[in-house]
């Protein structure tokens, strides 16, 4: 355009765009694949719209547009039989040969794996009062899934007992996914009921979601709290679990994207109605399917690169795998006292019936023995 119609230009700089005398500013950095990529193509096009500003030869141009033309069939004259949408360019036959097609075919997504270790939780509210000693308590463990690959949720191993909210877990999670980073959205493809004969390809927002249950033997587990991590923008993990508020989910603050990122580790808070319900310390590691093909993990603390077992408390254990190991933290703990003096006062009692039942025989017998 602007050889054609004699102007200076066009001079690039980063930021900006100079035609003649008048000067266009705008974005020239762009992410692509979340690495930063100089593009001058959008500042054009805005001074393509802009045309007729130019002094002189300024005028309004069509602007490009999809064609969309109706459907007829003869068999059926009159009646729309669909719509066919098309993009349509126009070059004059004297003109050179304007250079390959644009490749408009869809973008295929890249496949990702998210590495996630469960380390440690606190101040996980206490929801079970036991009977005999009237504490506190809870059986913790964490659920973990992407938005949208509800299939594919894992959990932990219950941190039996907890009698300060603190569960030791040491457990992976591992989240194979398709992504399409021109868009930010996880692809997701599935059949959207069982009689579907093809898959259904879903385009959803990367969020993560941990939530933190108190496991029940003999009733539906109970849900204490949960938290949704947007991978794009979400809030720096707390250092300490002293730090980890609730509100830090909502302020302005700073935010990270686990796609440039890499790796992240810290404290998150769980809520529950807008209360804080614990905290959990997590550790993310985002990479690609080539990179997890070379450096496999294993889920929860297997091979390859297993994890340690947690260090956990002598009381964390369940009511009916180890009932006697229950029974001595939990009973004898907080009654000894008061149970070797039951138990004093029933050898006592045993001893004096025992006296009384024999002494009269024995009485009688050395009476009769002379």
């Amino acid at each position: 355009m602007c050889k054609d119609n004699g102007l200076d230009g066009p001079h690039f700089r980063p930021g900006r765009i100079t035609v003649a005398d008048k000067v266009f500013t705008g974005k020239t950095l762009f992410m692509n694949e979340d690495e930063p990529v100089e593009s001058y193509e959008h500042l054009s096009l805005k001074i393509l719209h802009r045309w007729s500003e130019m002094p002189v030869v300024g005028c309004k141009l069509v602007p490009e547009h999809i064609e969309t033309r109706t459907l007829f069939n003869k068999a059926r004259p009159g009646m729309d039989q669909g719509q066919v949408q098309m993009w349509v360019d126009m070059f004059p036959m004297d003109s050179p040969h304007p250079g390959p097609a644009v490749d408009i075919s869809p973008r295929k997504p890249k496949g990702y794996e998210l590495r996630i270790i469960i380390w440690n939780t606190e101040d996980v509210i206490l929801e079970d009062t036991n009977f005999l000693t009237g504490q506190q308590s809870s059986d913790i463990y964490v659920k973990g899934w992407l938005k949208g690959l509800d299939d594919d949720r894992q959990e932990t191993d219950v941190h039996y007992n907890s009698l300060t909210g603190e569960g030791n877990f040491n457990w992976r999670f591992v989240f194979p996914f398709n992504y399409l980073p021109a868009e930010k959205v996880i692809v997701v493809s599935k059949r959207e009921n069982i009689f579907s004969l093809d898959k259904t390809e879903q385009k959803l927002p990367a969020i993560l979601i941990m939530q933190v249950w108190d496991f029940e033997t003999l009733s539906s587990d109970d849900f204490l709290g949960t938290v949704e991590l947007d991978l794009h923008g979400f809030p720096r993990g707390a250092k300490t679990a002293k730090a980890c508020k609730a509100d830090m989910m909502t302020d302005v603050m700073e935010r990270i994207s686990i796609f440039q990122q890499k790796r992240a580790r810290g404290w998150w808070p769980f809520s529950k109605s807008g209360e804080l319900t614990g905290k959990v310390e997590a550790e993310f590691h985002l990479v690609t399917a080539e990179e997890a093909e070379k450096i496999p993990v294993g889920r929860a603390r297997k091979e390859p690169e297993p994890l340690p077992k947690p260090n956990r408390p002598d009381t964390s254990f369940s009511w009916f795998v180890n009932p006697f190991k229950c029974f001595f933290h939990l009973v004898w703990r907080s009654y000894k006292k008061y149970i070797i003096i039951a138990l004093v006062i029933l050898i006592t009692m045993l001893f004096l019936a025992l006296l009384f039942y024999t002494l009269p025989g024995a009485i009688s017998q050395k009476i009769v023995n002379g």
